[in-house]
């Protein structure tokens, strides 16, 4: 049995993000997610009332999470996305699709990134 892709990539906001356009954006991510077999979770980091950076982690069959991959790196108000892990776990970590929201300073995030290597 072969073990599925899990993947996590983090993007800062380019620029911001309207309300609707972020509504938008996040029942997409859902219903591609759903209909694609992926679970995972989509994470917006705040550090104030608008989203300034994204963490998405995504797992399930290999060329769903390619695209789903791809859906997020092209995201118009997104800056270059940046692969934080790439993995073949034994299991799933969700059991379905999700999305979160947390406070974050930019310090944070500059340290939490810290810890992963740029991809070579």
């Amino acid at each position: 049995m072969s073990r599925l892709p899990q993947v996590v990539l983090f993007a800062r906001s380019a620029r911001e993000v309207s309300a609707l356009e972020l509504e938008v954006f996040l029942e997409e991510s859902r219903d591609r997610a759903v209909d694609l077999e992926v679970t995972g979770s989509l994470m917006l980091l705040h550090s104030g009332a608008r989203p300034t950076a994204f963490v998405q982690w995504l797992e399930g069959p290999s060329g769903a999470v390619r695209d789903l991959e791809d859906e997020f790196s092209n995201q118009p108000f997104l800056d270059s996305s940046r692969t934080l892990v790439r993995a073949h776990p034994q299991s799933r970590v969700y059991a379905s699709w999700g999305v979160t929201r947390r406070l974050a300073t930019d310090r944070q995030i500059v340290k939490a990134l810290e810890r992963f290597p740029p991809e070579q």
